[in-house]
């Protein structure tokens, strides 16, 4: 992945008023570049081939309290309850619920945010290669947090899957892991032996 910009005498200009001595100016091209890179970064997060994609996305209201009705994802053959794994925030433990099936999901967002700077110089310079550079840097630190909140909520409830084949089993999906309620390298490396 590598996002550049091209050397329009538009964007030049824009990166040369980053670097204006009147905070003023700064600021409003500093929000301009925002506003102009911004649907670029999102495309490039959307498409990347990353753990995250196995997941659906949803569109709410920045004041919209967002929720998923269960019973549209549930089989009418099995239990009236439903086990969902979420997690709270970034980078945090997952978590498992049971549910009934009538209820809905209450969604738990959390932001993926990340800042980088640069010297003035550069941005007095016009170095669109340094520009560049660094908006692939901002698209790479949130798809990585993006894939490792992913990995880890599929991860653990991989490891914690089970089915019931009688009252009195619950038969795993998955083969057991070495350490209770962890998955390691070293489980891969079994299933690949």
């Amino acid at each position: 992945m590598k996002i550049t910009l091209k050397r329009t005498p538009e964007q030049v200009e824009l990166i040369k008023a980053m670097a204006s001595r009147n905070r003023n100016v700064a600021y409003e091209a500093q929000v301009a570049l925002a506003e102009f890179i911004g649907p670029v970064l999102a495309e490039v997060i959307n498409n990347a081939p990353t753990v995250s994609s196995l997941f659906q996305s949803l569109q709410f209201d920045a004041d919209d309290n967002p929720s998923i009705p269960l019973d549209l994802y549930f089989d009418i053959a099995d239990e009236d309850y439903v086990k969902v794994w979420s997690q709270s925030h970034a980078g945090g433990l997952p978590s498992s619920q049971v549910l009934p099936t009538v209820q809905e999901l209450k969604v738990a967002t959390y932001t993926l945010d990340t800042a980088v700077d640069f010297d003035r110089r550069y941005a007095a310079k016009s170095r669109m290669d340094v520009v560049s550079k660094t908006f692939t840097r901002v698209a790479q630190e949130i798809l990585l947090k993006q894939d490792r909140t992913s990995a880890s909520l599929v991860m653990t409830s991989l490891a914690g899957a089970s089915i019931k084949s009688s009252p009195l089993l619950n038969d795993k999906q998955v083969f057991r892991t070495a350490v209770k309620g962890r998955v390691l390298i070293d489980d891969f490396n079994k299933l690949m032996t």
